[in-house]
C-alpha cells in the first residue's frame, strides 16, 4: 500500500534525522520540508496515530528506535549562536564576500561539545581565495579554528563564488545527505539575494528528496561596512585579480600535502578550483547513503 505523498515526505525527513540521532519538532520540519506548520502537524499526528512515530516533549521519532539514546544540545551550542554575530561582522567587513551560512550539525540540531560551526561562504566572481584569506586570519588571531579553541570552533571548509551555486555536481541519485544539508541552512549574511538564487539553483535536488525548494531560513542581513564600500572604489587602483591569483597559489602552498592530492583525484569531497574550495576530508554522505 503506498504512503500519501504528505506523510511519505515528513517520514523521509524524521528518518534522515533519526539517522543523525536528532529528535525534530513540527516547526523544524515545516521549515525543512517547506510543509505549512498545520499540515505538517495534521501529518504526525496520521503517523503516530498508525504506530509509525511517537512523541516526546515536542519532538518526534520513530517508533521501533524510541528506546535508542540521542544526541542532545549541550553548553557548546548558545556559544555557537552567539558567535554568528560575530561572523557576520567579519562578513560585513569583508568587500569580497556575498553570503554566508550555518550548515551541518548546528543548523540541523544536533551539535554538541565537539561540533565544529561549520559555514558556507559564497564569494563573488573570481575572489574566492582573496574573501577566504581575509575571512580566515582574523579567526586564526582570534584562535577560534579548529585545535584552537574547545568550544564551537569556526570551520571555513566549504566556499564557492556566485558562479557555482548548484550543487548537483556534488550529488548524486543515492545522496541523501546534500539535499537536506541545502534545505536546513541557516542564511547569517546575504547582501545579493544569494539565499533565494541558491534555492533556486538547487531546486531539483530538494524535491528529489521531498523537500521544498523555497524553505531557505534567513537569521539576519546586513549591509556592506564602509570599509567594504572604500575598497570597492578602488578597483580601477588595485589589481585584485593578481591578488586573487597569488592568494590561490599561497592557498595551495599552506595546505597540507594529503589535502592538495585528495583534490587530483576528482572527488565530491576535496574539490580545489578557482570557483569551488570544499576540503571535508570526513565526508559522511555515503555512510548515511548506505544506511
Amino acid at each position: 500500500m503506498t504512503m500519501p505523498p504528505l506523510e511519505s515526505s515528513l517520514l523521509k525527513t524524521i528518518l534522515f534525522f533519526e539517522l543523525l540521532h536528532h529528535r525534530v519538532s513540527v516547526l523544524e520540519l515545516a521549515r525543512i520540508t517547506g510543509i505549512s506548520a498545520a499540515e505538517t502537524r495534521y501529518g504526525v499526528m496520521i503517523l503516530t496515530r498508525k504506530g509509525i512515530l511517537i512523541e516526546q516533549g515536542g519532538s518526534y521519532a520513530l517508533a521501533r528506535s524510541f528506546n535508542t539514546s540521542y544526541i542532545a544540545s549541550d553548553q557548546s551550542t548558545p556559544i555557537a549562536w552567539r558567535r554568528t554575530r560575530m561572523i557576520r561582522w567579519l562578513a560585513r567587513c569583508n568587500p569580497f564576500i556575498q553570503a554566508i551560512a550555518i550548515g551541518n550539525s548546528l543548523a540541523m540540531g544536533n551539535f554538541e561539545n565537539e561540533s565544529d560551526i561549520d559555514l558556507f561562504i559564497v564569494a563573488k566572481k573570481n575572489r574566492l581565495y582573496l574573501a577566504r584569506l581575509l575571512f580566515v586570519v582574523p579567526l586564526m588571531l582570534l584562535r577560534l579554528r579548529h585545535h584552537e579553541t574547545k568550544h564551537a570552533p569556526i570551520c571555513v571548509s566549504f566556499m564557492v563564488d556566485e558562479t557555482a551555486l548548484s550543487m548537483n555536481e556534488w550529488s548524486d541519485p543515492k545522496d541523501i545527505y546534500f539535499a537536506h544539508w541545502c534545505a536546513s541552512l541557516i542564511w547569517v549574511y546575504d547582501t545579493n539575494k544569494i539565499a533565494t538564487r541558491f534555492m533556486q539553483e538547487n531546486a531539483s535536488l530538494m524535491t528529489a528528496q521531498g523537500l521544498s525548494s523555497a524553505a531557505e531560513m534567513m537569521h539576519g542581513f546586513d549591509a556592506t561596512s564602509s570599509f567594504t564600500r572604500i575598497v570597492s572604489k578602488c578597483k580601477g587602483v588595485i589589481d585584485f585579480n593578481w591578488c586573487e591569483h597569488m592568494a590561490w597559489r599561497f592557498e595551495l602552498w599552506y595546505l597540507p600535502h594529503q589535502v592538495c592530492e585528495l583534490a587530483k583525484l576528482n572527488t565530491s569531497s576535496v574539490v580545489i578550483t578557482f570557483s569551488v574550495f570544499k576540503t571535508h576530508l570526513k565526508d559522511q554522505r555515503g555512510e548515511i547513503a548506505t544506511k
